[in-house]
């Protein structure tokens, strides 16, 4: 994806990339702090990201869509993150 692409380039130092598979596996990877953040594409459903945002946002960490903002988890809505998943260990790390 080139937004994806596009704003790892930003971020200094480069991060390393990993690949994992499954989307609630990355983010248990940042839960575990085997890394520090986890971007995804628009294709995961809010189902997959929900029981791990919670467990992330206890441990003062963040999730949202790639614009920063957070996911609405509403009965009867679309279930897929449309707008992309950016999670991270730390506020801090989010922000880059």
């Amino acid at each position: 994806n080139p937004r994806i692409a596009a704003g790892l380039e930003r971020v200094d130092p480069a991060p390393e990339r990993v690949m994992s598979h499954g989307c609630g596996q990355k983010l248990l990877r940042v839960l575990r702090g085997q890394v520090s953040g986890f971007v995804h594409g628009p294709t995961c459903s809010r189902w997959d990201t929900c029981a791990n945002e919670a467990l992330l946002l206890a441990a003062g960490g963040v999730l949202t869509d790639w614009d920063g903002n957070p996911y609405q988890y509403t009965e009867g809505k679309e279930y897929e993150n449309s707008t992309g998943v950016l999670a991270a260990r730390t506020p801090e790390i989010h922000r880059k």
